[in-house]
């Protein structure tokens, strides 16, 4: 690669490199626009020269080849982010922080994450148009899951970065290139596992931590298989201690009170990485729903019980390693994908339309098509017109874990939950997966969130207040008083409160203090979906739930 002389296309080997990334060099004109020919080809030579570099093993022996790269790839940078992100279309506030992300991910990440980013901002490009200032900034908080991590938090940080940014960076979704079936019967080997597996199928999801496939089990019984991804070990590390260094980039050049949650990205990433840590938690979550499941559903003459029952459910795990585990099949569809089937039938009936991309229409086709296939459409169809019995039964699910059994799963999002319907008595199931976020609650926290939530919900600040300071167990400054009554008394829906408080308790507090209380709000915030779908004719009831405990 070093050798080559005409950079008017990419060699080969930077070629294959955009293949492992999806990547296209159809946009690099667009991209390197700003660029004279001369300063492409020392651009391309100086992302892959570092100490370790990662095509000519002869550079990490060579400081002068070094330095120089170094240099190049400094003025080419500035150069390109005037380019990516022109003060034209980013205000100079959002710009300034955009630079020392931008910067400090070029300087500091090694080569290989370095061609990966290059590559991540180009794919942005092959659509045609060039993508704004905001799209280019979310891939480049895209590139693996450490970022991934930093990009929610980000997101809530509207004094840093654009609403428009913040909107992006908080859709994010957790997927990631699927790893080779060779590395994944590697770790199940390695994990001693293969002799309960007779057959890998097909892929079921890929996030950045870990990778969901269908299995065939020596039992006969249909089953999934989860293992961690590699590349989570390989960059944790190094990830965070870039994510530390940009913090305090943006402490010492926009003087922000900017919280360090690198610590916390790697807390997070150590819990979810290990595997054995889902079957404790799967643990601890039985009670509360069997709990739920054995109370009955309110009925009355306005709104008749459609389903004879509705249970809660979790999968059995039938074995479990730190880096891989076996479990039981849930039964069913996701929620996720429930919504995508009620947004292509309202888009065909022509009835409430929704603008959606043709990315999500054409996944809801195909989930309608195997459905018709596997003659189970008619059974979800109908059970989009009594949702709301579905819904409600979640409401009870959460109030039992918070207020009750004080053991949460804080991740219940729709992709998480299964529905899956029984025409031999019209019977519901609800199933949980993915048990890597469960935070247990003590009486003491369980009381300090009844008067937080309590207060945020009926704008009372004294007890917002003491729900704060009996969690993090100690007094509260003014300026943080002062925070919280604010929140408290504005006129704001509970969900944005609890948004607000959320980054109160980031800036202004430990990390240790602060845990389990941010990660409790973070996870009733992502589930207020289920009150969002909930008609509003019975909106009301679910509400009176939650009310009680408060009242209480």
């Amino acid at each position: 690669m070093i050798g080559h002389k005409d950079f008017s296309q990419p060699p080969d080997t930077i070629r294959c490199l955009g293949v492992l990334n999806n990547c296209t060099f159809d946009s690099l004109p667009k991209y390197f626009g700003v660029l004279t020919f001369e300063e492409q080809k020392k651009f391309l030579r100086s992302i892959f020269r570092a100490e370790n570099g990662i095509l000519d093993d002869s550079l990490s022996t060579d400081k002068k080849q070094v330095e120089e790269a170094q240099e190049i790839l400094s003025d080419t940078t500035e150069k390109l982010f005037d380019h990516l992100f022109s003060a034209d279309e980013v205000e100079e506030k959002y710009r300034s922080v955009y630079r020392t992300i931008f910067t400090t991910l070029m300087e500091s990440l090694d080569p290989e994450r370095r061609v990966q980013l290059v590559f991540s901002i180009m794919k942005n490009f092959q659509e045609g148009e060039k993508p704004t200032a905001d799209d280019i900034m979310a891939s480049i908080l895209n590139i693996g899951v450490a970022f991934k991590k930093a990009a929610q938090i980000l997101s809530e940080r509207n004094d840093l970065l654009p609403e428009s940014l913040c909107s992006s960076l908080g859709e994010i979704k957790d997927n990631a290139t699927p790893i080779s079936k060779s590395t994944i019967f590697e770790i199940f080997r390695r994990e001693g596992m293969m002799g309960e597996i007779t057959k890998i199928k097909g892929l079921l999801g890929a996030a950045s931590v870990g990778q969901v496939h269908m299995l065939e089990t020596t039992d006969g019984k249909q089953s999934v298989g989860k293992v961690r991804s590699p590349i989570v070990d390989k960059y944790r590390m190094d990830d965070v201690k870039i994510i530390e260094k940009i913090i305090e980039q943006i402490k010492v050049k926009h003087g922000a009170n900017v919280p360090n949650f690198a610590e916390e990205i790697s807390r997070l990433l150590e819990e979810e990485s290990n595997f054995n840590n889902e079957e404790t938690n799967l643990n601890l979550l039985l009670p509360v729903f069997d709990f739920v499941s054995k109370q009955e559903q309110e009925a009355d003459e306005e709104h008749p019980q459609f389903y004879s029952k509705i249970e809660l459910g979790l999968p059995r795990i039938t074995r479990c390693e730190e880096s891989a585990l076996i479990e039981e099949l849930a039964p069913g569809i996701s929620l996720n994908d429930l919504y995508y089937l009620s947004v292509f039938e309202k888009n065909q009936k022509g009835i409430g339309f929704q603008q959606v991309s043709e990315k999500v229409l054409s996944r809801a086709k195909a989930l309608f098509d195997k459905l018709k296939k596997e003659k189970k459409l008619q059974k979800y169809l109908e059970a989009l017109d009594h949702i709301d019995e579905v819904y409600l039964k979640l409401v009870d699910l959460v109030v039992a874990e918070i207020f009750e059994h004080g053991v949460f799963h804080a991740d219940k999002h729709r992709g998480n939950l299964m529905l899956d319907i029984s025409e031999e008595d019209n019977s519901a199931l609800i199933t949980a997966i993915d048990f890597g976020n469960v935070i247990q609650i003590s009486k003491e926290n369980q009381s300090a969130l009844k008067d937080l939530l309590g207060g945020l919900a009926f704008g009372d600040s004294g007890s917002a207040l003491k729900g704060v300071k009996d969690f993090v167990g100690r007094n509260l400054s003014p300026q943080v008083q002062a925070e919280i009554e604010q929140v408290a008394e504005q006129e704001a829906e509970l969900k944005t409160k609890m948004e607000k408080i959320s980054l109160v308790i980031r800036d202004n507090f430990e990390f240790e203090e602060r845990k389990d209380f941010v990660n409790i709000l973070k996870g009733l915030v992502s589930s207020f979906y289920i009150f969002d779908e909930i008609s509003e004719e019975r909106r009301a009831e679910a509400l009176m739930k939650v009310a009680a405990y408060f009242i209480g």
